[in-house]
């Protein structure tokens, strides 16, 4: 009788860490995040009062980020009706991310110049420094981070470790939770979840882009400059390309 009445309340412990557990950390999710690009501070040279006059300050536009089963997919969802045709970025278009964190390896789909393009590549790795400010984004604690990405350019990122995943938008990644706000100063650009849902999402979605043309970063960087030269801007640097196509136009 003894052992019996041992072993009954040490179950029913044992049924509530589990079942805390599994409340607690989050394994499968999807977000939507704003982007935010500061478009005046993108201007640059003469006559930049008149070129702000004309065009708003902020294109703001929304991405949805699914991640499930050591996978995750990032895509372009909308724009804001304000800021659209008017950017002086890429356009968006079918834009997506499709990462495998087990394989860690990206397929990446680019809209450029009327033309689909999928590449395939490894998953880079940015190093982090946590620091100890914390911060709360759509309701959940977040800790913040500073890292870097392409050796010079300098990230902020909020993440929250209830999320499993080593993951956040735009492919930026590493931490030890999910990042639900980022920031590049350089870029003028800050990404923010607005909504985050748990549970009633396609998770089948989560799958590489197929539609494009098969390329490397190369093949893409070449055949872009001579895009750009037969439109008559014959002075492109290949630096200048590489920058444009894979650096500040993450999408």
């Amino acid at each position: 009788m003894k052992n019996k009445n041992i072993w009954l309340p040490l179950f029913i412990i044992i049924s509530m860490i589990e079942t805390v557990t599994a409340q607690d950390y989050i394994t499968k999710v999807k977000i939507e995040f704003e982007k935010k690009v500061n478009q005046h501070r993108d201007l640059e040279g003469g006559n930049v009062d008149e070129y702000k006059s004309r065009i708003p300050k902020y294109n703001i536009s929304y991405f949805s980020f699914m991640y499930a089963n050591g996978m995750s997919l990032y895509k372009f969802d909308h724009d804001n009706s304000q800021g659209a045709g008017m950017r002086f970025s890429m356009p968006n278009g079918d834009n997506s991310i499709f990462i495998d964190y087990k394989t860690k390896q990206t397929v990446v789909k680019k809209s450029i110049i009327m033309q689909d393009y999928v590449l395939k590549d490894s998953l880079s790795n940015i190093k982090w420094r946590i620091t100890k400010e914390t911060r709360t984004i759509a309701g959940y604690e977040c800790r913040k981070a500073i890292g870097r990405i392409y050796d010079t350019v300098y990230v902020v990122a909020f993440y929250c470790e209830q999320f499993v995943m080593p993951a956040g938008p735009e492919a930026v990644q590493g931490l030890p939770g999910m990042i639900l706000g980022l920031a590049i100063p350089r870029y003028n650009t800050t990404w923010f979840a607005t909504k985050v849902e748990l549970a009633n999402f396609n998770e089948t979605e989560i799958t590489p882009p197929t539609k494009g043309k098969k390329t490397t970063k190369k093949e893409l960087t070449q055949e872009y400059m001579q895009k750009l030269k037969g439109y008559g801007l014959k002075d492109a640097k290949l630096y200048e390309i590489e920058g444009q196509l894979f650096n500040k136009y993450i999408l």
